[in-house]
C-alpha cells in the first residue's frame, strides 16, 4: 500500500512538472483579439430589393469591412463600382454573377448567407454599391457612399 502511495505522489509530481514546463506561467486568460485599428465595420442587409443602410459615410483612405447578410428570398450581390463600370456592365448583358469575373469588389450571396468585403476608399472617382443581377438594379437595388469624392448618391448619367 505504501508503494502505491509513493507511486501516486511521484505521478502527481511528474504531471505538475510537465504542466509547469508547458505553460507560460501566466494563469490569466488570453486577451481577446483587437479589431484592426482604423478599420470601420459596416453591417448591412440585402432584401428584395434594397440595401440597409442605403447610404454609407466614408472618408478618403478609409478602410471599411462590409459584413453583409442576404435576408431576401432570392440570390443577391453586393458590388462596389463606379457609375461608368455599372453602365458598362449593364450594356454588356450583365456578364457573370458567380464570381467568375474575378472582381474582388463583388460578393454574391444566396438567401440567408453572410459574407464580407473589405475595401479602401482612395477618393476621386464616385462609387456606389449595387446588385446587378438581372432586374435588381432596375428595381432600385443600389446605395451610395457619402464622403470625399463619393457624393452622387448613386445617380446614373440621367440623374436617376
Amino acid at each position: 500500500m505504501k508503494n502505491r502511495a509513493w507511486a501516486l505522489m511521484a505521478l502527481i509530481a511528474v504531471v505538475a512538472i510537465i504542466a509547469t514546463a508547458c505553460g507560460n506561467g501566466n494563469l490569466q486568460p488570453p486577451e481577446p483579439s483587437q479589431p484592426n485599428q482604423g478599420q470601420k465595420v459596416v453591417k448591412m442587409t440585402m432584401t428584395d430589393f434594397a440595401f440597409d443602410p442605403a447610404i454609407v459615410n466614408v472618408s478618403e483612405n478609409e478602410t471599411v469591412k462590409f459584413v453583409i447578410t442576404n435576408n431576401g428570398v432570392v440570390k443577391h450581390e453586393f458590388r462596389i463600382a463606379s457609375m461608368h463600370e455599372i453602365e458598362e456592365h449593364m450594356g454588356s448583358g450583365h456578364g457573370d454573377h458567380n464570381g467568375a469575373d474575378n472582381d474582388a469588389n463583388v460578393l454574391v450571396l444566396e438567401p440567408g448567407e453572410t459574407g464580407e468585403i473589405t475595401y479602401t476608399f482612395k477618393g476621386g472617382e464616385k462609387l456606389i454599391f449595387a446588385c446587378l443581377l438581372p432586374g435588381h438594379y432596375e428595381a432600385g437595388m443600389k446605395g451610395s457612399f457619402d464622403g470625399i469624392g463619393h457624393d452622387d448618391h448613386g445617380k446614373d448619367k440621367d440623374g436617376n
